[in-house]
């Protein structure tokens, strides 16, 4: 028969180790719901970053059709017109052809040729843009994968670097063309329609 001692000293241990297991459990689910919810934030950031991209690349769309248009009409109207209406179609058509050259570079993709060959070494490689890992043989490739997905913090600082290669393309080439081919077009067009009143008014 048992003392009642003995049973009150493994009821309490009994409690403690229910408790130990509670925390550990608790722990685990916290870092789960942690882990989920940083996933969660770059899956969101990448995709916002994906729709400016996307809105970016229509919107220089626009400019392309637009100017590949007006230059077209105005080339063939040139003959038809002297005086000020020959130099509104002439200004008109220098601007909107560097309004299409610089919405043409907005969307062209651009490959750094003096950069050197990445490596799983070289600093700031990252596994998750093509530009690297293209560099590196599929066995260099998948080990370097492999380690990235093992390690929470590894892949955490992929996606960010990811996510901040991304900005920064859109940041230096797509809004930065897109800003000055729209610009050019309004200036071209602006110009041209300010000849074309002037040459109502003078002729």
């Amino acid at each position: 028969m048992e003392k009642p001692e003995q049973s009150s000293i493994n009821a309490l241990q009994d409690e403690m180790i229910s408790n130990e297991l509670l925390k550990s459990k608790n722990k685990h689910l916290k870092n789960w719901h942690t882990s989920r919810s940083v996933v969660a934030a770059m899956q969101n950031t990448k995709a916002y970053h994906m729709h400016l991209t996307v809105l970016s690349d229509q919107k220089a769309n626009i400019v392309i059709a637009a100017s590949s248009i007006i230059i077209s009409v105005s080339i063939s109207q040139l003959g038809r017109f002297d005086g000020i209406l020959s130099y509104a179609l002439i200004v008109i058509t220098f601007f909107t052809t560097f309004a299409l050259l610089f919405a043409i570079l907005s969307v062209a993709p651009v490959f750094n040729k003096t950069q050197r060959k990445m490596t799983t070494e070289s600093k700031g490689f990252n596994p998750l843009f093509f530009g690297h890992f293209s560099d590196i043989t599929l066995d260099e490739y998948r080990q370097k994968m492999l380690d990235t997905l093992q390690d929470n913090d590894k892949l955490y600082d992929s996606m960010i670097l990811d996510i901040y290669q991304m900005g920064g393309v859109l940041k230096h080439q797509k809004f930065k063309y897109l800003s000055l081919s729209y610009k050019i077009f309004f200036v071209g067009i602006l110009i041209g329609l300010v000849m074309f009143i002037l040459s109502i008014f003078f002729n």
